[in-house]
């Protein structure tokens, strides 16, 4: 560890910070074992099955194509929740529904069986939720490896070539930094076609 790390470390408020978002990683990485359709783990025709496993798998980089559910689980129809016996054994997410899954009326409000409630087309708004830190923690993560390649190679560029062109990107920088992000973004969607 750097003498930063361990600093960071040391103190309690960098700790602190730490865990909501260790947190949020889990759960955007384990959205599909808190609410899919699908059991945890289950025993069907005397076997042990994974159905779960493989979907919370692809919200990892390099991991996501390697695992697949087993047979008569990938299949579209296969309806979990019917197909498998009463008695069988069987572990489920806590919220047994998919983040598309129509599960009521619309605006029903908050239960036992939908935490949050439903949106206004019927889905379950807990498992929308879930699904939906996956997305928010995918496009932050992108946008942080964009912008650190981007510094990188502007940073190595000044410093490689020195002299002018180091001014001149240096001054360019601090231009962008200067401009207010909202005034940016806006007068973008101004010069974008609605749709």
């Amino acid at each position: 560890m750097t003498p930063v790390d361990r600093k960071f470390m040391g103190r309690l408020r960098g700790k602190l910070l730490l865990i909501p978002a260790v947190g949020l990683l889990l759960l955007a990485v384990g959205a599909p074992l808190l609410a899919w359709d699908q059991p945890i783990v289950c025993r069907h025709e005397s076997r042990l099955h994974f159905p779960a496993w493989p979907e919370a798998c692809r919200n990892l980089p390099w991991v996501g194509g390697w695992l697949h559910r087993s047979r008569p689980f990938r299949y579209p129809d296969f309806e979990a929740r019917v197909a498998l016996d009463a008695g069988a054994f069987a572990i489920w997410p806590p919220i047994r529904y998919r983040p598309d899954e129509l599960v009521g009326a619309g605006l029903e409000p908050p239960s036992r069986a939908h935490w949050l409630g439903t949106d206004d087309r019927g889905r379950d708004v807990a498992a929308r939720l879930l699904h939906g830190a996956t997305v928010s923690v995918r496009v932050g993560l992108l946008a942080v490896l964009i912008a650190g390649a981007t510094g990188v190679l502007i940073g190595a560029a000044g410093g490689y070539c020195g002299g002018l062109i180091d001014s001149v990107l240096s001054r360019l920088i601090e231009a962008v930094i200067c401009l207010p992000t909202l005034f940016v973004v806006l007068a973008i969607l101004a010069r974008l076609t609605p749709g």
